[in-house]
């Protein structure tokens, strides 16, 4: 969580480190069987993920993503990159679920307004009021979620966004990418700011 009233500062990206993550994945079981460069798991799958974005993204997300594909070769992952028609996006996150692994540009507001990318409440396969696009599911993701909401106290909804980013850091749901050129408001003792969507998309 970016906000600085809720964010949990104990918590911080591990540096790149590949001798590591060869190793994580090694002792998950994945080896290069073929000598293709590409790792398979026990049972012989290769580790080639599907990732999909809307074709009409901002470029700079569709460019981060491309140079995603090296770092994770790097590795032996393939990441194939379909960048999809709104349409197509749609029924594939929706209705077919036929992906690894979904990209979103997403703007972050001063509140706490991402409950429903992390809550199994919001299962875009149960829900299709959903926005929940993996599925993903952590009970105590979901308690913090369900205390932060109803939470009248500030300081006591921050504790439980703080239990909630503890939570979801050793069992990661998604990968953040910042673009911090977009600056919607830092400055403190601003009063009566209203974020606008329209706004930032233009």
């Amino acid at each position: 969580i970016a906000q600085p009233w809720a964010h949990e500062a104990t918590i911080s990206n591990p540096p790149r480190d590949l001798v590591a993550a060869r190793k994580l994945l090694a002792d998950g079981g994945y080896r290069d069987l073929n000598g293709d460069g590409i790792l398979e798991s026990p049972s012989g799958e290769s580790l080639k993920l599907r990732l999909i974005v809307r074709n009409t993204a901002r470029p700079e997300l569709i460019a981060l993503l491309k140079s995603i594909v090296a770092d994770l070769a790097e590795v032996g992952i393939e990441l194939n990159v379909r960048e999809l028609s709104p349409t197509r996006f749609d029924s594939e996150w929706i209705d077919t679920h036929n992906f690894d692994l979904i990209a979103y540009a997403y703007n972050l507001y001063p509140a706490f307004t991402d409950f429903d990318l992390y809550g199994t409440d919001w299962d875009i396969r149960t829900n299709i009021q959903g926005w929940n696009p993996g599925g993903y599911s952590n009970q105590e993701i979901d308690q913090a979620i369900r205390a932060a909401l109803i939470e009248p106290n500030s300081d006591r909804q921050a504790a439980q966004l703080r239990k909630l980013q503890r939570a979801a850091n050793e069992d990661l749901f998604a990968l953040w990418f910042g673009f911090p050129r977009d600056l919607v408001l830092v400055r403190p003792g601003v009063q009566g700011f209203q974020p606008n969507k329209q706004w930032q998309t233009w």
